[in-house]
């Protein structure tokens, strides 16, 4: 930030934030916000330039779901209170109850998590930007079958777990080069002929092909 008075000086601050499930049977998502890397060039006024950071679900699919909130994120604080807390370190969870999802046996909740992250300068200061979306999360959560906690261990109320919604690929190659051609073979014989495969299956489909049918969460299957 600067002044236009004769003064000048500049700060700056990193944020970082991490999401995670605590357990495979957890239905709630702790998000790890850490304020570091804390540089000041001149004497600006950083006592008085303060830091808010909002931080919701703006978006959930359905759109009717409660949701519950805990912990905190860094709001309304200022540069140098950050500056001496040595770690600045908050943790805000989200919770996401079951029974709130789509009508199937998945009982699927989707969800955006993007944080609002805000500056307010002091009086007189100017500087490039007073706040801004730095990303957007997407959680979801459900209680689909193949889970371990699918039934909640007798307690209905705990069915389920929390996850995040991310697609990975895995690009494998038939070249006789390739280290992972026996697993590739393997895989196009799958998806072009698999009535080939054992359990025999003319009309076998496996997901994975194509984006709109992916694997579902860490758990794939493939026929020998």
């Amino acid at each position: 930030m600067d002044q236009q008075q004769g003064r000048a000086g500049t700060s700056s601050l990193t944020s970082y934030i991490r999401g995670s499930v605590p357990k495979e049977t957890s239905r709630t998502i702790n998000f790890d916000w850490d304020v570091t890397d804390f540089v000041k060039v001149g004497n600006p006024p950083t006592s008085g330039l303060m830091y808010t950071v909002k931080s919701d679900l703006p978006k959930t699919w359905p759109a009717r779901v409660r949701v519950n909130y805990g912990g905190a994120t860094p709001n309304a604080k200022s540069y140098d209170q950050l500056a001496r807390m040595r770690p600045a370190h908050f943790t805000h969870t989200v919770t996401v109850g079951p029974g709130q999802g789509n009508s199937g046996r998945t009982d699927l909740v989707e969800a955006i998590y993007e944080p609002t992250v805000s500056g307010k300068l002091p009086p007189g200061w100017l500087g490039d930007s007073q706040g801004g979306k730095p990303f957007m999360m997407a959680p979801r959560w459900d209680a689909a079958p193949y889970l371990k906690n699918s039934t909640g261990g007798g307690t209905p109320a705990k069915r389920g777990a929390a996850s995040f919604a991310y697609l990975g690929f895995l690009h494998s190659s038939t070249k006789t080069t390739a280290p992972e051609r026996g697993v590739a073979q393997h895989i196009k014989s799958v998806f072009t002929r698999p009535s080939r495969t054992k359990p025999t299956n003319p009309a076998e489909k496996v997901a994975g092909q194509e984006p709109k049918h992916p694997l579902h969460r860490i758990v794939g299957w493939c026929p020998a």
